[in-house]
């Protein structure tokens, strides 16, 4: 086992030229076809049954925190595609779940300092859920329902529901009874369920300005009156020219927002508060 460590090379600008490629890359195919809602159900294939992982795991820590992770959750053909584009994005097609983002840090360490007693009795959204890391941290913290969404059928089947099966022994607050599984385009999912929730949380999602407006809608119809979205991103995403303060422009007159969190050093991140 190891703990999670995010040392990146960087350049003079604080982002690293890896970073630069993903995110002018993600914005030349915002064009790409989209994928479709489906609600994953646990179980359905063998695959997704429990399995003796054989203590194939990292352990990702948030102050006294510990969530297990699963280390065979990426499959060959992921890897390839990603040695093939250099990147760890394929818009349209896979977008990063098999990854843990430096924003899902910070957003875990600020729920575990600021949300720990909030969080208790309500149902929860986590959006672009790759690893599914906040959705459990939700539930451990009191959450009564957590649906996680990614993008990619695949990272729910092979990384997410897998992850949620390595942390339910001796902690019965996480339980998959618990929670819920949907994959799909944006649009699709704000169209395709009525399901509403007190918190949205999400972690690098506005990478791509083209679909900013369809994550704004998704917001809008999610969130419950009185609700909170709490939205960790890095402040400028060179190369693609989008960023925090051109999201928040698009939320103007939409839904109400502000900062609440900044890093101190290395690549500008924050987390931003969402209400209604």
């Amino acid at each position: 086992m190891f703990k999670f460590n995010f040392n990146i090379e960087e350049d003079p600008e604080g982002v690293s030229k890896e970073e630069k490629s993903k995110e002018k890359e993600a914005a030349e195919k915002s064009s790409a076809s989209v994928l479709g809602f489906e609600k994953i159900i646990p179980f359905k294939h063998p695959s997704l049954g429990h399995k003796d992982y054989d203590n194939s795991f990292s352990i990702f820590t948030s102050h006294d925190m510990e969530i297990r992770i699963l280390d065979r959750g990426v499959e060959e053909e992921e890897l390839d595609k990603q040695e093939e584009t250099h990147s760890d994005l394929i818009p349209g097609t896979y977008e990063g779940g098999f990854k843990i983002w430096e924003c899902t840090q910070d957003l875990a360490d600020f729920l575990q300092d600021n949300l720990k007693d909030e969080l208790e009795g309500k149902n929860v959204l986590d959006l672009g859920c790759g690893a599914g890391i906040l959705g459990m941290m939700a539930l451990k913290l009191g959450a009564v329902k957590c649906h996680f969404h990614d993008y990619n059928k695949d990272v729910l089947e092979k990384f997410t529901i897998p992850n949620i099966h390595l942390n339910t022994e001796g902690d019965e607050k996480i339980s998959i009874d618990k929670c819920e599984f949907i994959s799909g385009d944006w649009e699709a999912y704000t169209e395709a369920t009525d399901d509403t929730f007190d918190v949205i949380l999400t972690s690098e999602t506005i990478y791509n300005p083209a679909n900013n407006r369809k994550l704004i809608n998704l917001f809008m119809r999610k969130l419950k009156k009185g609700g909170k979205i709490l939205l960790a991103a890095k402040t400028y995403y060179f190369g693609v020219g989008g960023g925090l303060r051109q999201f928040e422009e698009l939320l103007e007159g939409k839904l109400k927002s502000e900062v609440v969190w900044k890093n101190k050093d290395g690549v500008m991140r924050e987390i931003i508060k969402i209400e209604h």
